[in-house]
């Protein structure tokens, strides 16, 4: 064979402006330090937070088809109340009215829920998890924060999903 052969993985691929960055299936969201959002999962979906800054921690709830709290779905485990979610829903922002009205909507308490608490104040830039969803579910994902003094240098930072 001549030295020249390239293969086809090794070729240079043609780019253009406005193409798809990501492959098919693939979706990429950001969930605002402070905020909420919500997500619709089929089994065998993959699902990975990622953490672009540290020391954000992130709240978790996930409900089956039934309506019921359900975390098992995505793998997890916990028994925690979702309080910095419901703290979160309890204010005025946009996303929080959305995050609202998408539970009304599929009748989800978020009362009622158990959440899972990922991360934490001591995580490194870059962390991340990823969930496979064991069936069916509908993912509730909060970024907790504390209101920031502006002598305290701790502002809430957006997470990758």
């Amino acid at each position: 064979m001549p030295d020249t052969l390239i293969t086809s993985a090794l070729r240079p691929q043609l780019m253009s402006a406005g193409a798809a960055a990501l492959a098919p299936g693939v979706e990429r969201y950001i969930v605002k330090g402070g905020g909420t959002a919500v997500y619709a999962l089929e089994r065998d979906d993959t699902i990975e937070i990622a953490l672009f800054e540290g020391g954000q921690g992130v709240e978790i709830a996930a409900f089956n088809e039934t309506g019921k709290s359900d975390l098992g779905a995505l793998g997890l485990k916990g028994r925690a109340k979702p309080i910095g979610i419901t703290a979160i829903l309890a204010g005025q922002s946009e996303d929080a009215a959305r995050v609202r009205f998408g539970l009304f909507r599929r009748k989800l308490d978020i009362g009622r829920a158990q959440a899972a608490k990922l991360f934490g104040d001591n995580a490194p830039a870059g962390e991340s998890l990823t969930l496979k969803a064991e069936k069916a579910a509908i993912t509730v994902i909060g970024v907790p924060s504390d209101a920031m003094m502006v002598w305290d240098q701790n502002p809430p930072s957006d997470v990758l999903v």
